[in-house]
């Protein structure tokens, strides 16, 4: 992988994992106990695959942006789960 798509990666990765640290920080803030999905193998891989795709996808559109790259990864999960949810009856 040149630099220029793993740089477009890892800035797609960092943006994805950062809109979960988002919500460990407002969480923390608010005074209430972090959820017990933090404390489960399953729900963390799957975080860490979301926010892997969201590199793969930042790094696919050869944005050539940092800040780009870094939207694009953090909006990956949001787009899967429209993608995802049920169609209206």
């Amino acid at each position: 992988m040149p630099p220029e798509e793993l740089r477009m990666f890892l800035f797609g990765v960092l943006g994805g994992l950062s809109v979960e640290a988002i919500n460990v920080v407002r969480t923390y803030e608010s005074g209430k106990p972090l959820a017990p999905r933090y404390t489960r193998p399953v729900y963390l891989i799957v975080r860490v695959l979301l926010a892997l795709g969201g590199g793969v996808v930042a790094a696919a559109h050869k944005t050539g942006s940092d800040l780009l790259s870094l939207h694009i990864g953090a909006s990956v999960p949001a787009i899967l789960q429209v993608l995802a949810a049920k169609p209206p009856d």
